[in-house]
């Protein structure tokens, strides 16, 4: 996006948007120092904020943006063996080095990255 006739004075459009979400909330006429200040404005954003929201939800079906979460899909078969798998790992790695839960006393010197005991030299 450009905000000047400029060619090479162009922004990305998620860059553009902050900006002007910050420089309206720094505003003296408009930011949240005026909106917390007013108690007219606290009054006007409660009682219509229910109707924004709507408004929105509105706004995102009609885009096609509203995504119904699906708690199925976790129980897919390639995705129960893929976490059951990612669990494996995680367990051979624990047992392949040092079991923090299961720790003996001991006099041997152990590389806390590793778990495994140090050389005698060190």
């Amino acid at each position: 996006m450009r905000r000047t006739n400029k060619t090479f004075s162009r922004t990305a459009v998620d860059m553009g948007l902050e900006q002007t979400v910050n420089a309206h909330a720094a505003s003296r006429h408009t930011g949240m120092g005026s909106f917390i200040a007013s108690k007219n404005a606290r009054g006007r954003w409660m009682v219509t904020r229910s109707i924004r929201s709507a408004i929105v939800g509105s706004l995102m079906d009609s885009a096609g943006m509203n995504q119904i979460e699906d708690s199925t899909k976790d129980t897919q078969p390639h995705r129960v063996k893929r976490d059951h798998d990612d669990l494996m790992n995680l367990v051979s790695s624990i047992c392949s080095t040092m079991n923090p839960l299961n720790i003996e006393p001991s006099n041997d010197l152990i590389c806390v990255s590793s778990g495994k005991k140090m050389r005698d030299d060190i």
